[in-house]
């Protein structure tokens, strides 16, 4: 198998289709998706149909969210930025994502946070709004969530 992957690695999409089957390339997508951070995951999204497909399987299994406001969060995304691993974060924006557990999603906003920061919350819930059974806010992230939906 490393020996295709390596190969095809360096061909064109056309010829990497016809080198690698199907099903290698299904679970190279599942693979990569499992062992990724949830802003990977969320990135990975858009690199190809099986890798939606994957990543939408594991976005899936967050029936639990919860979304809390933490003072002084964005001075730590700003001093993480510079550190190397910025996995937690999410690609877009000042938002920390956590696994709690198996079935739990963490998100946490900080407590002042900018327009882009809520827009960005409004679509990561949109995410998982076909999957969450219980969703649990602090009281100033909903007052922010009304203020966004009256815009629209």
């Amino acid at each position: 198998m490393t020996t295709y992957v390596g190969y095809a690695a360096q061909c064109s999409p056309a010829v990497r289709k016809q080198i690698i089957p199907l099903e290698i390339r299904l679970e190279i997508a599942e693979r990569m998706i499992a062992y990724a951070s949830l802003a990977d995951v969320l990135r990975w999204r858009g690199v190809s149909r099986r890798f939606r497909a994957a990543a939408m399987r594991r976005l899936a299994r967050y029936t639990t969210i919860h979304v809390r406001v933490y003072d002084g969060l964005s001075t730590l995304y700003e001093k993480a930025s510079s550190i190397a691993n910025i996995g937690d974060w999410h690609p877009a924006g000042c938002l920390l994502l956590s696994e709690m557990g198996p079935h739990e999603l963490g998100i946490a906003l900080d407590s002042r946070p900018k327009w882009k920061d809520v827009k960005i919350l409004v679509a990561l819930l949109n995410v998982f709004r076909e999957n969450a059974i219980q969703i649990q806010m602090d009281s100033p992230i909903v007052e922010l969530l009304v203020k966004e939906v009256r815009k629209k």
